[in-house]
């Protein structure tokens, strides 16, 4: 095989092209076009691993003003997977939802989650906004 490459290699003045599974494969030069796109690429990732803030730190509030009022709570947490009505959204509708779960049943979800809803401590709350998110949902 080494002495057929070299033989056609003297005879064409090229390289010859080495054949794998039937595909003849050579040294072929990476287009600049694709190297400018790495690097450009490259340059976005690593500064989007340094400068990206998570999505919870983009949402809190860094002037110290914490919201206490239970509607603006319940908007600003809850709606993304619950619907202020009876409809479900990804989890069931808030309405009525302090007749559904009464006493310290509903505490005790708001402070410990439920099934896939997280607890709201866990989501940056203190015991004055969930009282205040427990409050608002009594009176759907």
């Amino acid at each position: 095989m080494d002495e057929e490459r070299r033989e056609k290699k003297e005879a064409t003045y090229e390289e010859p092209l080495e054949e794998v599974a039937g595909i003849r494969m050579a040294n072929a030069k990476v287009p600049r076009f694709l190297i400018i796109t790495y690097i450009v690429l490259a340059a976005w990732a690593i500064g989007y691993s340094v400068w990206a803030q998570p999505v919870n730190e983009r949402t809190k509030d860094t002037t110290g003003n914490k919201p206490v009022n239970g509607e603006t709570i319940v908007q600003q947490h809850c709606l993304g997977c619950h619907n202020l009505s009876k409809e479900r959204l990804v989890g069931p509708g808030l309405q009525g939802v302090g007749q559904r779960l009464p006493g310290d049943k509903l505490t005790d979800v708001l402070l410990n989650g439920r099934g896939a809803m997280p607890s709201l401590p866990n989501q940056g709350l203190d015991n004055e906004q969930i009282k205040a998110v427990e409050k608002y949902l009594r009176t759907l």
